[in-house]
């Protein structure tokens, strides 16, 4: 299982497209998770295909004993380490939209980028919507944007929507750039990293990057924000899957640092930073979930968001 949640660094590349690179597209049938049933096809339009590290750390499975009838959180394993206990799903993830079908690709692959108008704001709907425009046409407010529109839905607890809910303004020309890393039962992947920048004629100025169900910060991002786990404590991993894992079952810290992001910080699972820097701007950064579950076969529960604070 070479999943890119565990992985501390992260290549691609990818070409950024004038008017938003889609891929396939499922039907919009639910904003809370990942369509069981996939998509039926793929495009990589605007993208190069990387050559994404690999992790050599593995640890050995475990037989649970059969006579102990305690709970796998307290019972331990024949090593003495005990068993992981189940997580709960990370409190932050995304999920995107191009005219209402869900967008897909294959993983490992820049989903799509572009430029774009914010047409709509809807901070209790939590989501936040883009006119698909050339560069040229999103800066000038005369330009018509395309028909295409691409809408971003936010999951995340109300208590962080004044504070981690990204600070955009209608008529708003920004750029985005979603990578597809969530594996879904086809192969394919379900874009689950976003970085949006403030466009003006002279500058492109990162205020959001955020990532559900890995740890690095999306290519796009880097060197200006660089994310490394750091283990707090280890547990045994239960399943035959466990001796694929490039890293060891158990709760970690995230490291957040980078060319651009002063000063580092290192924050345990659930905690926020506020006043930090990004290329000058205050920016606040939160851990919303950093550790990996007994079962091998569960998702990963590491998530995290930065954004800069209103201004």
């Amino acid at each position: 299982m070479d999943n890119p949640a565990f992985l501390e660094t992260a290549s691609a590349s990818a070409s950024a497209s004038t008017t938003g690179d889609v891929a396939t597209q499922t039907s919009r049938t639910t904003t809370s998770g990942v369509s069981s049933e996939g998509p039926s096809g793929s495009e990589t339009d605007g993208s190069t295909d990387p050559t994404a590290p690999t992790s050599s750390t593995t640890i050995a499975p475990t037989t649970a004993d059969p006579t102990d009838d305690s709970t796998p959180s307290s019972s331990g394993s024949e090593t003495g380490v005990p068993l992981c206990p189940s997580t709960s799903p990370p409190a932050f993830d995304m999920h995107f939209f191009v005219n209402e079908m869900q967008a897909v690709s294959v993983c490992e692959f820049v989903l799509m980028n572009g430029w774009g108008r914010v047409v709509d704001l809807d901070p209790n709907a939590k989501t936040v919507t883009i006119s698909l425009c050339s560069k040229a046409a999103c800066l000038d407010p005369q330009e018509a944007c395309e028909n295409n529109v691409f809408t971003i839905d936010f999951d995340m607890p109300p208590v962080d929507l004044p504070l981690l809910f990204p600070q955009t303004k209608l008529g708003q020309c920004i750029y985005y750039e979603v990578e597809a890393w969530r594996p879904a039962p086809d192969g394919l992947c379900y874009g689950t990293s976003l970085i949006l920048r403030d466009v003006t004629p002279n500058t492109e100025e990162t205020f959001f990057v955020g990532v559900s169900g890995q740890v690095p910060a999306p290519v796009g991002a880097s060197p200006t924000v660089d994310v490394k786990m750091q283990e707090v404590s280890d547990c045994e991993c239960d399943g035959a899957c466990c001796l694929d894992f490039p890293a060891t079952a158990g709760t970690y810290d995230l490291s957040f640092g980078g060319a651009g992001l002063k000063p580092q910080t290192v924050l345990a699972e659930g905690m926020l930073a506020e006043g930090l820097m990004l290329e000058d701007k205050s920016v606040a950064v939160r851990n919303y979930a950093s550790s990996l579950d007994a079962q091998c076969e569960s998702e990963p529960a590491f998530s995290w968001a930065l954004n800069r604070t209103p201004q």
